[in-house]
């Protein structure tokens, strides 16, 4: 996570396509149950790691949020 202020917040990963049309997103929550998903991004067909961010709002100052990155192809 970058950008980290008192309700927002930039979430970032990297996927590798591995040559298959590939969609990557983020799940968020206060546990490790996450339970939030971000809208998804294509991060193309090619066989390098692309870098991709999703900004978040709404989030509650001093509250610990689990995130991770997730891909699919």
């Amino acid at each position: 996570a970058s950008s980290i202020g008192q309700s927002t917040s930039t979430l970032n990963g990297t996927a590798d396509p591995n040559g298959s049309s590939t969609s990557a997103w983020f799940q968020l929550g206060t546990t490790t149950s996450y339970g939030y998903t971000t809208g998804t991004t294509s991060v193309g067909s090619g066989n390098s790691a692309v870098a991709y961010a999703s900004s978040m709002s709404g989030l509650a100052c001093g509250t610990t949020y689990h995130f991770r990155s997730v891909a699919h192809n």
